[in-house]
């Protein structure tokens, strides 16, 4: 739909043309459009944005080709925490990749520690859509640690933020109504007029995240 010629673009165009082929579904294209943008960023002349840039969207496509993330990735978020103190949303975003990757390695203690420090990132923020996967990740902690009356309301806060902000989004739709319909099956209070099953079933067939699936 943007109809860019990767040619033309600069590595930042490149970058962003990568995230959005990745959430299209496009993850071949995606992984060509990174590596334009390395290979470019290689010969130098990139300012430290670009390439905070670069870590980022490294974490999110190894999301999509769901991969954890590589031990490199993942040292160039922890380093970009230490070295960005003021840009709270793209600090945010990384909280969460690594998050994620902990809960990849069963590491549920930090994948939670990273989750709220996700939080505190986004209280400085306006930003909603990241926002909804810290609640998200805050769900699969308090599951595994049993703790299901927080995991219900961490649920449901995802549901309705995600109708209120993204009421077109199929994808977050279909991700935040099954995680809640699931934790109310699991609580004993199922909503009556949802399957989860099919939310299911829906989420895999647009969501290709490992901890989804």
């Amino acid at each position: 739909a943007i109809g860019a010629d990767s040619q033309t673009l600069s590595p930042g165009g490149l970058l962003s043309l990568a995230l959005v082929h990745a959430h299209e579904g496009n993850v071949e294209a995606a992984v060509a459009r990174l590596n334009e943008a390395k290979s470019r960023l290689d010969g130098g002349g990139a300012d430290a944005a670009v390439g905070a840039q670069l870590v980022l969207a490294e974490g999110f496509v190894a999301g999509f080709l769901d991969q954890t993330l590589s031990a490199g990735i993942g040292a160039s978020l922890e380093t970009y925490l230490d070295t960005s103190p003021r840009d709270h949303q793209s600090r945010a975003q990384a909280c969460i990749l690594l998050s994620w990757d902990r809960f990849c390695r069963g590491d549920i203690a930090g994948a939670e520690r990273f989750t709220e420090d996700a939080a505190a990132e986004y209280a400085e923020t306006e930003g909603a859509y990241g926002n909804i996967f810290m609640h998200i990740h805050r769900v699969m902690a308090q599951f595994w640690r049993n703790d299901l009356d927080a995991a219900l309301a961490e649920s449901a806060l995802a549901d309705k933020m995600t109708r209120m902000f993204f009421p077109e989004d199929q994808r977050l739709r279909a991700l935040t109504a099954s995680l809640h319909a699931s934790i109310q099956f699991e609580v004993g209070r199922p909503e009556p007029l949802t399957n989860p099953t099919d939310l299911v079933g829906s989420v895999g067939a647009l969501e290709s995240w490992m901890d989804i699936q």
